[in-house]
């Protein structure tokens, strides 16, 4: 029997704490090259490597650091291969990285779009995804950042997105759509149709009362105090900007890649080489499009008012969003 440890690389987020963080099952464990290189083994990874303790010896501050990366350890039992515990963590894992982005804002790469490992014994075997090399080229300008004072809400939000409200077909909907908003290489029309996907998904059209309540009012319920002006913005820009990108009239503007200026150690010397520019998955470039960020956060306030209604006596078990939505039109 064989120790599999299986990891999954959380590109963006910044542990702040000083050791290792346990979190629903698993372990936050910080970014080294170390670490990183005992799963993967590449020339790309100890070519950066070498260059982040070269830059570091220098005192500089490296342009690449090594993923923080979601771990767990299981027995192999009669699973030679350990994929198969792989296979059953998997949903787990995807809970907590979930529960991560409904947690907070930030940018954060979600491992399915890049990869998932694991380690048996002395060997380490991948399952590589479409960008496994793209954050190895990127800076984030707006990097998730998790202390352990996150890990009780997180743990909460994970313990809700396992119960049968959760599951229903409109709650996986939503969850998948705000999951896909904040993806690499997506065009932000796209992540606003995706949010607006999420809201519309849990809260219907944005044309159709509940129990004669509007959809703006029973959104801004939903919300709470965290933007007071929420409401008129749905009734009035909001609106119609959704009413634009449901018709195609989007604005496809190429991000940004310009790149910028920093230093490496080559051979004994200091040069200058360019970068990427760097990125925010809910702008263009490295800018935030203010109006995207705060749809964002209205989605995700929505979602975990969601999921905590699903997890209270008032849900109908039989139809968990249209009690939500009568739930919001009592109010």
């Amino acid at each position: 029997m064989t120790t599999v440890v299986v990891a999954w690389p959380l590109w963006g987020l910044v542990l702040e704490a000083s050791g290792d963080v346990p979190l629903a099952g698993f372990v936050l464990r910080h970014g080294t090259w170390q670490r990183w290189m005992d799963f993967e083994k590449t020339d790309l990874v100890r070519e950066l490597a070498g260059r982040w303790w070269a830059e570091e010896g220098l005192g500089s501050t490296p342009a690449v650091t090594a993923p923080v990366l979601l771990e767990a350890e299981q027995d192999s039992g009669d699973d030679d291969s350990g994929l198969g515990v792989l296979a059953g963590m998997a949903p787990a894992a995807s809970r907590v990285v979930d529960a991560l982005r409904l947690h907070a804002a930030g940018d954060l790469v979600h491992p399915a779009e890049v990869g998932d490992y694991l380690r048996v014994g002395m060997w380490a075997r991948r399952a590589a995804r479409p960008y496994r090399s793209a954050p190895y080229r990127l800076r984030f300008a707006d990097p998730y950042r998790f202390g352990p004072a996150d890990v009780a809400p997180v743990e909460r939000l994970v313990t809700l997105l396992g119960t049968p409200a959760a599951g229903c077909d409109n709650a996986r909907l939503a969850l998948a759509a705000h999951r896909g908003a904040h993806a690499l290489q997506v065009h932000p029309d796209e992540r606003a149709l995706l949010l607006f996907s999420a809201l519309e998904a849990l809260l219907g059209g944005l044309r159709h009362p509940v129990a004669g309540t509007p959809f703006p009012v029973r959104l801004a319920r939903a919300v709470g105090g965290a933007d007071p002006g929420v409401q008129r913005w749905f009734e009035g820009e909001a609106r119609q900007w959704r009413n634009r990108l449901a018709h195609g009239a989007t604005r496809h503007h190429p991000p940004t890649d310009r790149p910028v200026v920093t230093r490496r150690f080559d051979g004994g010397r200091v040069t200058s080489v360019a970068v990427p520019a760097a990125v925010h998955l809910l702008g263009r470039g490295g800018a935030a499009e203010p109006a995207l960020v705060r749809l964002a956060e209205v989605t995700r306030r929505v979602l975990v008012a969601f999921l905590e209604h699903g997890a209270s006596a008032a849900v109908d078990p039989g139809d968990p969003v249209g009690s939500f939505n009568a739930a919001l039109a009592a109010r």
